[in-house]
């Protein structure tokens, strides 16, 4: 998978945090976008439309919570990766992390190795399950080949039917030649006999 064409967004209310993994990220080589609360995220996230999103849970306007539930809701994250990012380490707060539709999350002091770690293994997992959601090749000829059999069948018969429909027309020429000429030979002469006692 090429880091390059990769975007992340980060989302969280300090400043610093959010320079310290943008520098991070972007040296592995990820398109790296920031916003500071829920709300930003949600008009940043239509913009760019992220492959991953790293998500503080506790912020002002919006917290992460509301921000996920809502990008959930729209089409167009339903497979986007979240992390959530949070200094609680309360049970409750990762239950609600996963339920509004988190895939992972990890606490601060961010460890930034295992972050990286946890996004390569994300999209590895994502790269695996979208290359298993296609066709294989095998399964595609198999559906070509129906196809153009299809095709041939539907041809054939119409040939078919066509040499049917040209052999009748034939043989109904043929049928009206031949009473034609047969009227032809039995018709009798119009022309007046003549008289013997004339001759």
């Amino acid at each position: 998978m090429d880091n390059e064409k990769l975007k992340i967004l980060i989302v969280d209310d300090e400043p610093d945090i959010l320079e310290i993994l943008k520098i991070n990220l972007e040296n592995e080589g990820y398109k790296v976008y920031s916003a500071s609360n829920g709300k930003k995220a949600l008009k940043k996230a239509d913009l760019i439309i992220p492959d991953l999103i790293i998500l503080d849970i506790m912020m002002p306007i919006m917290d992460g919570i509301e921000t996920c539930e809502r990008l959930r809701l729209d089409e167009r994250f339903k497979e986007t990766i979240v992390i959530f990012l949070t200094a609680r380490g309360e049970e409750y707060s990762h239950i609600a992390a996963f339920e509004s539709g988190a895939d992972d999350y990890i606490t601060k002091p961010v460890r930034i190795k295992i972050l990286i770690s946890k996004i390569k293994a994300l999209f590895r997992r994502k790269l695996a399950t979208d290359e298993e959601s296609l066709p294989s090749p095998s399964l595609f000829n198999g559906c070509i080949f129906a196809i153009l059999s299809a095709i041939f069948s539907f041809f054939n018969i119409k040939f078919e039917i066509f040499d049917l429909v040209k052999l009748g027309a034939m043989q109904l020429t043929l049928m009206f030649g031949a009473n034609s000429a047969a009227s032809e030979t039995v018709k009798p002469s119009t022309a007046p006999l003549a008289d013997e006692t004339m001759l």
